[in-house]
């Protein structure tokens, strides 16, 4: 089954020399997903970073409620993908790329 690994960084925290989020990362959530949408938990309102690992190409959407489709943007599988997050209360779900 395809899996998505969400890292969740603190909002504000510091931050290493090119940018990126210093670790520890304050949780990670594990979504399995297929051809049908799984739909993570919602990120930590103290976050304003997440990286995304998806372990086969996958479509992602971020919402309140998302649901993911093919037309939603594409992730390439074994790939970091870092996002900033403009808003709270957003989840994310990702659907196997086909």
């Amino acid at each position: 089954m395809p899996t998505m690994w969400v890292t969740e960084f603190v909002a504000n925290g510091p931050r290493e020399r090119d940018g990126s989020p210093a670790v520890p990362p304050i949780g990670t959530q594990v979504v399995t997903f297929s051809t049908s949408a799984a739909t993570a938990n919602a990120l930590s309102a103290a976050c304003d970073t997440i990286q995304i690992v998806v372990d086969t190409d996958a479509h992602v959407s971020f919402a309140p409620t998302p649901t993911a489709t093919v037309n939603d943007m594409f992730l390439a599988k074994d790939i970091p993908h870092r996002f900033t997050l403009r808003t709270t209360g957003l989840k994310v779900a990702a659907i196997a790329a086909v």
